[in-house]
């Protein structure tokens, strides 16, 4: 999967709020879903065959699927397989494209949020070998 698939950026996306989870661009993890607003979300991108992007929810505010209970970057991904369990949950599995940004929350029975890609900065390549052969040289000074 490959975000050049989809639509391009920025575009509206339904919003899986995840409690003490937090996920990154590239990794395949599954999600276990027993909000019917993660579920709504969750049928909406399976749906539609769009992404979604999963954020975490705020401290404090576990349990609450609102725009202000959610951080506004996430990872935006794809969902990989559905599995109803027999507890009534969902599992899902989902794989991570890239980091989003949430610009703004849209009214409904789920979550939905304009969501933009954030850009990664470029890296300077032998100033983080450099830094990488400094911690090296102390981890082996301490062992």
């Amino acid at each position: 999967m490959q975000l050049s698939n989809y639509s391009s950026f920025p575009t509206v996306l339904p919003v899986i709020a995840e409690d003490e989870l937090f996920l990154y661009p590239f990794m395949i993890s599954p999600l276990f879903l027993s909000d019917e607003k993660n579920i709504a979300a969750a049928a909406e991108a399976i749906e539609s065959n769009s992404l979604v992007i999963v954020c975490p929810v705020k401290p404090e505010h576990e349990g609450e699927r609102e725009s202000d209970s959610i951080y506004d970057a996430g990872v935006i991904g794809s969902i990989m397989r559905k599995v109803v369990l027999p507890d009534g949950r969902i599992k899902v599995l989902f794989q991570g494209l890239a980091r989003g940004h949430v610009i703004d929350v849209l009214p409904g029975e789920h979550l939905r949020a304009h969501v933009d890609l954030i850009q990664s900065a470029s890296v300077n390549e032998l100033k983080m070998d450099a830094i990488l052969e400094v911690l090296r040289e102390k981890v082996r000074a301490l062992s």
